[in-house]
């Protein structure tokens, strides 16, 4: 978590990216509930895209959906069709 908000972390390189101009948005990428939850928190991302939590067979990143919206962030559900993981 340090390595990721911390002084001279990966969010700080990120946030000047984006003042840069190099890209218009941050967004942050897991398979962990937990840990996309307390990404979202931080307002630090403006779109969250979730692998393996919310799909046909697991639907426990559903309550990321509402949280997100609730901090105005967009949402890409990665592996709607779970693709080739967990047969």
């Amino acid at each position: 978590w340090e390595k990721l908000f911390g002084p001279g972390g990966a969010v700080e390189g990120m946030r000047e990216a984006q003042d840069r101009g190099w890209c218009r948005w941050l967004g942050v990428t897991g398979m962990d509930v937990d840990f996309l939850r307390r990404c979202i928190e931080t307002d630090a991302f403006q779109t969250v895209l979730m692998f393996y939590c919310f799909d046909l067979l697991d639907q426990s990143g559903e309550s990321l959906l509402a949280e997100a919206q609730a901090h105005e962030m967009g949402v890409l559900i990665a592996s709607p069709l779970r693709m080739s993981r967990g047969r």
